[in-house]
């Protein structure tokens, strides 16, 4: 049974690929740091690395 919290993070996560990949198509010629800081500056509190883990789908982020 998948608890209330894990549901949320799934849901974050989900909207933080999305948005990640919406800035990546608008912004092509950006760099990776610049994306991660950018889509972590949209979902506070997460950080960078954060955002990294997300989407490489890694720890708990699977």
């Amino acid at each position: 049974m998948t608890s209330e919290k894990t549901k949320r993070r799934q849901k974050r996560d989900e909207q933080v690929r999305q948005y990640f990949a919406e800035l990546e198509a608008k912004y092509p010629q950006w760099r990776l740091d610049a994306l991660l800081d950018k889509t972590a500056e949209r979902f506070p509190p997460i950080s960078a690395a954060t955002v990294s883990a997300i989407l490489n789908k890694s720890g708990i982020y699977k």
